[in-house]
């Protein structure tokens, strides 16, 4: 079978690594696997970079024209075109480079399978649902001009005239999907991880080590956790950082280690597998394969109850009230304080992240895409 996988990169980010570990797989059960995305991160032979229109997309967006107009997008078709796939899996088509009309054009190529990554499918213009005292406008992708009815209206229009089958990484995500407008058949197929790579190994810290690794540093929201944790640990102990940007402060207890970005995925394991304890204080995801890497090598996670995340954790650490900071920075200290506590708590993620391997994850996709092609 020939699957041609379309998202936003092919390594880095939540929904690229996601599917990028499945299109592997994919490759190892013998079929022909290309990808095409906007941001090629990789030196694979079989990713095709296409960028985007910037400028245009920001101007478009202004004027509340979401994805209407991008002409990198003929691009995504043509390409398309040229590979002939049995079946195209959609991603996060988000960021500039798709115009979403052009689904009209790609089920004409193959049949579609859909992974949502977040809630843009079905939304107005953002990728998740706003925060109390927010405007959905203002959210990624953000709009200008207030014409998110409109778009999700045109969104409705285009989808009555193409069939797919969405795939949805958690039940969080299946109940938000049954709430909306969408009517199309789905599956729930959860991420997963190679769990040969991402396994425990023994520790050795003479200085307990805490992790916490995200995409882009600025959005995270750490620093009121580490003023609270700071008061509360018994000992000076390691923060490393992995991730782009720097988190600012000062503290008595807590040394912060700037790892910045990590694309070898050999080294993101051995963080994993040397912390003490896994920090994860976002306050919306719809599955959270970093808490997933983290307890699949025996590494505890401390993180709020939002999401899929309760899915993916389950009892392999501690799920907090969202903006409980207090209580977050408790349950880390507690888990730092006590080694007997640590070492269930690591033995019960390993055994939630055997729920989680790639190799079924693939096999659970390998029979999506033959079901459609029937």
């Amino acid at each position: 079978m020939k699957i041609l996988f379309i998202n936003i990169s092919d390594i880095k980010g939540g929904a690229a690594k996601s599917m990028w570990r499945i299109g592997n797989e994919l490759e190892k059960l013998g079929h022909e696997v290309k990808f095409i995305v906007r941001s090629k991160f990789s030196v694979a032979p079989n990713v095709i970079e296409v960028g985007r229109n910037k400028y245009l997309n920001i101007l478009f967006n202004l004027f509340g024209m979401q994805y209407k107009f991008l002409p990198v997008s003929r691009k995504v078709v043509r390409l398309a075109r040229q590979f002939k796939p049995d079946v195209i899996s959609i991603n996060q088509i988000e960021g500039g480079y798709f115009q979403t009309r052009d689904l009209i054009k790609l089920s004409e190529i193959a049949p579609l399978v859909w992974t949502h990554h977040d809630l843009w499918a079905f939304m107005e213009n953002g990728h998740r649902e706003p925060f109390e005292g927010e405007k959905e406008r203002m959210i990624y992708p953000q709009i200008g001009l207030p014409l998110g009815k409109w778009l999700l209206k045109q969104k409705k229009k285009i989808y009555d005239k193409i069939d797919f089958i969405s795939v949805l990484p958690s039940f969080f995500l299946r109940d938000k999907y049954l709430d909306s407008m969408m009517d199309r058949p789905f599956e729930v197929i959860p991420h997963g991880v190679d769990l040969d790579k991402f396994h425990p190994l023994e520790k050795n810290n003479e200085v307990k080590h805490i992790l916490y690794v995200a995409e882009k540093l600025s959005k995270c929201n750490l620093s009121p956790i580490l003023e609270r944790l700071d008061n509360l640990l018994r000992e000076k102990v390691i923060l490393d950082v992995i991730g782009e940007g720097e988190i600012e402060g000062q503290y008595k207890n807590i040394y912060i280690h700037h790892v910045g970005y990590v694309e070898d995925e050999d080294l993101l394991v051995h963080y994993y597998r040397n912390s003490d304890i896994f920090v994860y204080p976002s306050m919306a995801d719809i599955f959270g394969l970093v808490v997933l890497e983290s307890i699949a090598c025996g590494t505890p996670v401390v993180a709020y109850n939002v999401g899929g995340i309760p899915e993916v954790l389950g009892e392999g650490g501690y799920l907090i009230k969202p903006n409980a900071v207090s209580d977050f920075a408790f349950k880390v200290s507690a888990i730092l304080n006590n080694d007997k506590l640590r070492e269930v708590l690591s033995e019960k993620a390993r055994e939630q992240a055997l729920k989680f391997d790639i190799k079924q994850t693939a096999k659970q996709y390998e029979n999506c895409f033959n079901s459609i092609r029937i």
